[in-house]
């Protein structure tokens, strides 16, 4: 990542995720990226309306609300949604 130059790293990878999270703590020298999530992504594309909703929660659902623990830690797509509005308005 460092090496090519990339701005952005997106993944859902905890490790590379990690390592840009807490660069200056680690000292990993990724002080300077960004981590662009899945859940960015999935918010944008519903925020420019030229996608369907309906698959964008599936998508959602797929990568955030599968599994039990996942349901225990990431809101559903109705708050999910109410959330990152808050975030970023």
């Amino acid at each position: 990542m460092a090496v090519k130059g990339f701005l952005y790293f997106a993944a859902n990878d905890n490790l590379p995720m990690l390592l840009i999270r807490e660069a200056e703590e680690l000292s990993t020298g990724l002080d300077d990226m960004g981590l662009l999530e899945m859940y960015d992504v999935i918010y944008y594309l519903y925020q420019t309306g030229k996608y369907d909703n309906k698959g964008l929660r599936m998508l959602y659902k797929y990568q955030y609300h599968l599994t039990i623990q996942e349901k225990n830690q990431n809101p559903e797509w109705g708050e999910f949604i109410e959330k990152m509005n808050l975030l970023y308005q």
